[in-house]
């Protein structure tokens, strides 16, 4: 496979068609302002001998407490707030569903030249939301599998270490603990294996229309196939992943560090009042919004990147991406 020719196709889609990246917003992958401080002209100045190191620290222990008893007389509000959070973590999570079923189709509609739409790719994601579903709670039944076979040769190994006494139990020890190393590796591969297969199996729903068993199926087939081509792609992914999240979290100090300067000095100066409290919260909304769109782009990039391979293994696209198997 020509892995350069992916990624800039992958790129090409994601900045040409950027309606998708509402729904990168909401589809995970398989991952606001910054308003500047001006020096001078406030309270708290150069020359203001009243601000020295052992007065800011009374200062500031001063607004801890404030804080605290604000949060006892609003505890109602705070209850409020919690349930109404987990309302919309609920509703966050549909249409993350849907999102997954929408963004498959459209991905895969664009890579093949077909019109697409927002409108059209969310009907999609709206009606296959429940197979979406089924593949999500099938691949947690999975992990939960392995979870358990884990712990039960865990449980194994301490109960037949017990029994074992000098040298034949510290040889044991030490054979499992090799043993114990060589599964750990293995199951970082399965987990690995799993994901990739996972991911083929979101576009194979889309695309076949089939079901999540079926589907998984389709994606376990694809990696028996190509294995060396998709060892390589998760690789790769996992290389520009790395770059994503360090440039996510360059872009979260650049937007953290003047925000959280300016709501650290109200808080000294004017205490848990309403001015500190309403910047805070805006000044979080502005960095979950600014974090939220990079990662609605990186998402939208990581979904064209997958659905370009799998449209590749799956033949439909050899005239664009040639898929060469040693």
């Amino acid at each position: 496979m020509d892995y350069g020719s992916l990624i800039r196709q992958a790129w090409q889609y994601t900045w040409r068609f950027k309606f998708l990246w509402v729904l990168g917003l909401f589809a995970p992958s398989t991952v606001g302002s910054c308003s500047s401080s001006p020096g001078g002209g406030g309270s708290v100045s150069a020359g203001d001998s009243s601000w020295t190191p052992d007065r800011i620290a009374p200062e500031l222990g001063r607004a801890m407490g404030e804080t605290g008893n604000w949060f006892m007389r609003n505890m109602d509000i705070i209850l409020l707030v919690a349930v109404l959070a987990a309302l919309i973590g609920f509703a966050f999570f549909v249409v993350s569903i849907i999102a997954q079923g929408a963004m498959a189709r459209g991905t895969a509609d664009v890579a093949l030249g077909r019109p697409v739409t927002l409108g059209q790719a969310w009907g999609t994601g709206l009606r296959l939301f429940w197979r979406y579903l089924g593949l999500l709670l099938v691949l947690i039944g999975l992990f939960i599998l392995v979870a358990i076979l884990i712990g039960i040769l865990v449980a194994l190994a301490v109960l037949v270490g017990s029994l074992l006494e000098g040298s034949a139990q510290m040889a044991f020890v030490i054979i499992s603990v090799l043993v114990g190393i060589v599964f750990f590796l293995a199951v970082i591969a399965l987990s690995v294996a799993i994901g990739v297969a996972a991911a083929f199996a979101q576009r194979a729903i889309a695309v076949e229309d089939v079901g999540p068993i079926h589907a998984l199926r389709i994606g376990f087939g694809l990696l028996r196939g190509h294995a060396g081509s998709s060892a390589l792609v998760w690789l790769i992914s996992l290389g520009l992943g790395i770059g994503v999240g360090l440039a996510i979290l360059l872009a979260t100090f650049i937007l953290l560090l003047p925000l959280g300067g300016v709501v650290a000095i109200l808080f000294i100066t004017t205490g848990a009042s309403g001015v500190s409290i309403a910047f805070t919260v805006i000044a979080a909304i502005l960095l979950i919004a600014g974090l939220w769109f990079l990662s609605a782009i990186a998402n939208t990039f990581f979904w064209h990147y997958w659905t370009l391979t799998y449209l590749n293994f799956t033949g439909r696209l050899t005239r664009q991406l040639e898929v060469q198997e040693g």
